[in-house]
């Protein structure tokens, strides 16, 4: 004796389609998951580690502590003009989650020599067009630096 829902062909039963769609769902779904993690992957590939050097030397410089505790890193090449920003603190028992302190550096080129153009501490800024004598100092400061370097 068989019982009813068993003599249903496949296709008529309410589960085997249930079952059918989300297997056609997960095969739709897999087909975009390698483009999807390859277009996230792309900005991580555009990090330019030198320019974060840099741009964490400056830091360095600045503070003038070669100690300084570094959380998140983001750099820029691609961009006008090419830039790096660095979350940091100057105590070594913080979380890289908990660091509020930024620097924001930008460069005139994305490649050696670099050319720094202007550099921000919090919300402070520096540059050769500051019209803060002591601003603009600094950054002829960190210029000379790195051009030793």
């Amino acid at each position: 004796m068989k019982i009813a829902a068993s003599s249903r062909s496949r296709e008529q039963n309410p589960l085997w389609r249930l079952y059918c769609g989300l297997h056609k769902r997960e095969r739709f779904s897999m087909k975009y998951v390698l483009p999807i993690l390859l277009a996230t992957a792309m900005p991580a590939m555009a990090q330019s580690p030198q320019l974060e050097q840099a741009c964490h030397m400056v830091l360095q410089n600045f503070l003038m502590k070669p100690d300084v505790k570094i959380g998140q890193t983001q750099s820029f090449p691609e961009l006008t003009p090419p830039g790096a920003r660095i979350s940091f603190s100057e105590r070594q028992d913080v979380d890289a989650t908990k660091m509020d302190d930024v620097i924001d550096c930008e460069f005139q080129k994305a490649t050696a020599p670099f050319g720094l153009t202007k550099f921000c501490i919090s919300s402070t800024c520096y540059s050769q067009g500051e019209r803060a004598d002591d601003r603009r100092r600094r950054f002829e400061e960190m210029q000379a630096l790195m051009n030793r370097k």
